[in-house]
């Protein structure tokens, strides 16, 4: 994964770990831009 890549899907996770302690709904635009598996290999 390419660092430009790594650094988006960091920003991916911190964003829905601070929607999920803040018990907040992620918005629709960002859910739907997720890469899941590369979310997943950051994770």
């Amino acid at each position: 994964m390419e660092k430009r890549e790594f650094r988006k899907n960091a920003a991916d996770m911190i964003y829905l770990t601070a929607c999920a302690i803040n018990n907040k709904k992620p918005r629709q635009e960002r859910i739907d831009n997720l890469d899941l598996p590369k979310l997943f290999e950051v994770c």
